[in-house]
């Protein structure tokens, strides 16, 4: 997948503060490690247990292709 596609992900999450996500890279580094990471491991980061079901949330990950078109045509 392409790096573009992991920041297509992020940006989909829904209700979860960009304080938040902001945090996470900095811990993380990139979308990418993020994409690879737990609800567990999140919630170890002190990501209340609710924001850290959606960061894993399958809905987040599928069509990204589609959304990134969408994204691009704007």
């Amino acid at each position: 997948m392409s790096k573009i596609m992991y920041w297509v992900w992020l940006s989909r999450i829904e209700n979860v503060k960009r304080k938040i996500i902001l945090e996470l890279l900095k811990k993380y580094g990139t979308p990418e490690k993020m994409w690879h990471a737990t609800k567990e491991e999140f919630f170890s980061l002190g990501v209340p247990l609710n924001i850290a079901e959606k960061i894993v949330d399958i809905k987040y990950k599928e069509n990204l292709d589609k959304y990134l078109r969408v994204y691009e045509e704007k």
